[in-house]
């Protein structure tokens, strides 16, 4: 039997629903400069430095673990090494995640829509124990010995949300939380009705700021050799209704009272929902100003204590480009001029994308005074390169886009935006098992040693009963074989799809999915796209196979999963096979037999535009119809029960070409 990864799914189609009815589609790093930089890339080699921003834990999970951009042996880790190398880039932005859970106490939570989280860190538990390595201390003797400079990327606002709070912009739960705040919960930053933006700490209190920086420096002392760090300013936390709802903790509220006699509480031009609320207002502005101070004695007080372990430690930071912090943060002042003037950071990277919890959504009308995405209150770069010259310090002004910029010393790039590399290397590993085995296991799955993947199961809100995702939808080279990602699952009869023991007989037994009326549609599918290194089957053969046990009077559905038209076959309530043809289900004059497990076989031929159907083991008696090539491309399969109730088992699907 074959052994799931443990892999949590990420329900996208549902989540984005949500999300799409209260915000409009935005542009998530479509600033100027990046929609104009494929039509020309002129003067490239002014660019001075070019920086690539490494996140192990996101690559991990899309390109692991047999492509080269997983990042899990040395081998891997050097090969990405050589490439950067060979692209050009001249410094490496590595956020590790392992020597994290040395410093911070991060608890994951469980039943979550969006969060690979609690299966992610196991799986990276998983890598480490298995291949005995550091991927931090690695990466950085191999990014060394092609005299390329790594620093260690690490988050400030990006401490986690409690498992019962609801993300409002994933309509779910979030994937950790550093507990940290359940002992402190004051420090992180509300709203004047005391409403807590949760992983979002106010710098303003001495603590806040104290257990943040220790954490740089307990990285810079366990990898003495690092180049730099990496101050990043992003977070995944729910982003404010408006650009002015956060920043209202006790010392805010506190020190503003003590300098200007107003207190920020009550005073309705403080009030962002308030009719007459002035964005303008000078009183509004000088509460944005305190704020960033705090930002500011951060940086003073990080550079400190870093100088004092390495004092020739580079350090790095982020900001939207312009004087505010932007979403998903508030329009807390950035006053990026002092952080030149006074040497506290070495590189300044901006127009960066910093609400990483909300996708692509449209801030344009929710009063931020500064958004890098929709180019709104960005500072030009000769503003912040004349800055940078009269200030005598040496500060890097680093842009996104892969060009020459006037006044730029170069540009970051990241990982997850250029899949060339892992479809290449994916491409080399399936033309090697075509010539060794003859086909690829697309999906191959028996439900067998399969536990849920989360433990307290997602909640569907149609039942009120808790559902759950098996399996592992990556593309396992070295076994030529997928899982496949299937959900969704109860372990109660009484709600399906559900998980139970066959029914006795003597061909198939062990754990099989149980369908009826009332269930969801059931799917199980690879990964494959834009950000996977597999893609869709549009091409070759595709040859399917599951076991069926009709229970009387059922009807059901069986789907290719894929983009727009693509090959299906319904069983009526008689068990007859029906194709559809011309648009309409067609009786084929093939039986599935009740209370009897029963092979269904489907297979596709791409060039021929066909595919045949049998029932059971005769191969002489089949039905057939014709699919429109040019619209099918599949991941997985579909099954859905119309009437009574059936069960399923040994999902298999090979590909060859």
């Amino acid at each position: 039997m074959k052994k799931a990864f443990l892999i949590t799914l990420i329900l996208a189609l549902s989540t984005m629903t949500a999300l799409a009815a209260k915000r409009k589609a935005g542009k998530a790093g479509g600033w100027p400069e990046l929609q104009a930089e494929e039509k020309s890339r002129t003067a490239t080699g002014k660019v001075t430095e070019k920086l690539m921003l490494v996140s192990w834990g996101d690559l991990m999970y899309f390109y692991g673990p047999e492509t080269d951009p997983g990042l899990m042996t040395r081998t891997q880790i050097a090969n990405m090494m050589k490439y950067w190398k060979e692209q050009g880039f001249t410094q490496i932005y590595w956020r590790g995640e392992k020597i994290l859970s040395e410093f911070v106490n991060r608890k994951w939570n469980n039943s979550t829509i969006y969060a690979e989280g609690s299966a992610l860190k196991k799986e990276a538990e998983i890598i480490f124990e298995k291949y005995g390595v550091d991927t931090t201390e690695i990466a950085i003797e191999e990014a060394h010995k092609l005299g390329l400079k790594l620093y260690f990327w690490h988050s400030v606002f990006d401490d986690g949300t409690p498992a019962d709070k609801i993300h409002r912009k994933w309509a779910q739960g979030f994937p950790w939380r550093i507990t940290f705040f359940d002992e402190h919960p004051e420090l992180e930053t509300r709203d004047r009705q005391g409403k807590v933006q949760w992983g979002v700490r106010d710098l303003a209190y001495p603590l806040s700021r104290s257990q943040k920086i220790d954490q740089y420096v307990k990285i810079l002392q366990k990898y003495p050799e690092l180049d730099g760090v990496f101050i990043y300013l992003h977070s995944h936390s729910d982003p404010g209704d408006n650009g002015d709802q956060y920043g209202f903790n006790k010392p805010i509220v506190d020190e503003y009272k003590k300098r200007y006699d107003i207190d920020i509480l009550t005073d309705p031009r403080f009030d962002w929902k308030n009719p007459d609320f002035d964005p303008k207002d000078e009183v509004v502005e000088k509460w944005r100003v305190l704020r960033g101070e705090y930002m500011t004695k951060f940086l003073r007080e990080i550079k400190t204590a870093l100088k004092k372990v390495r004092p020739d430690i580079k350090i790095a930071i982020n900001t939207q480009g312009g004087d505010y912090w932007g979403p998903p943060f508030s329009n807390l002042k950035t006053d990026w001029r002092t952080w030149i003037n006074e040497g506290l950071i070495d590189l300044l990277i901006v127009r960066t994308w910093m609400a990483g919890g909300c996708g692509a959504y449209d801030f344009s009308k929710e009063g931020y005074l500064t958004w890098g995405d929709g180019n709104i209150g960005v500072t030009p770069y000769s503003e912040i390169r004349k800055t940078i010259d009269e200030s005598g310090n040496d500060v890097k002004l680093i842009s996104r886009a892969r060009t020459y910029i006037e006044d730029v010393d170069g540009y970051y790039d990241s990982t997850n935006r250029d899949s060339t590399y892992p479809k290449n290397q994916r491409k080399r590993q399936l033309e090697s098992n075509i010539k060794t085995f003859g086909y690829i296991g697309f999906i191959q799955q028996d439900f067998e040693n399969c536990r849920p993947l989360e433990e307290k199961g997602l909640l569907d809100f149609t039942t009120g009963k808790k559902r759950y995702a098996i399996g592992n939808c990556r593309y396992l080279a070295s076994k030529n074989t997928t899982p496949g990602l299937a959900s969704f699952f109860t372990e109660d009869k009484t709600v399906s799809p559900a998980l139970i023991d066959a029914e006795a007989n003597p061909v198939v037994y062990g754990t099989v999915v149980y369908m009826d009326k009332s269930s969801v549609p059931f799917g199980i599918h690879r990964r494959t796209g834009t950000s996977w290194p597999d893609e869709k089957i549009d091409t070759g053969k595709v040859k399917m196979s599951l076991d069926i046990y009709r229970k009387p009077g059922s009807s059901f559905l069986v789907k290719c999963r894929g983009e727009n038209e693509n090959p299906a076959v319904m069983f009526d309530s008689k068990g007859q096979l029906q194709l559809m043809k011309e648009g309409k289900w067609t009786a084929s004059g093939l039986f599935i037999k009740e209370n009897v497990w029963t092979k269904l076989f489907i297979e596709l031929d791409f060039k021929a535009g066909r595919y045949i159907v049998v029932t059971g083991n005769n191969f002489n008696d089949f039905a057939s119809s014709s699919f429109d090539r040019e619209k099918t491309a599949l991941d997985g399969l579909f099954i859905k029960c119309n009437e009574g109730a059936f069960c399923f088992d040994n999902i298999n699907m090979i590909w060859s070409w």
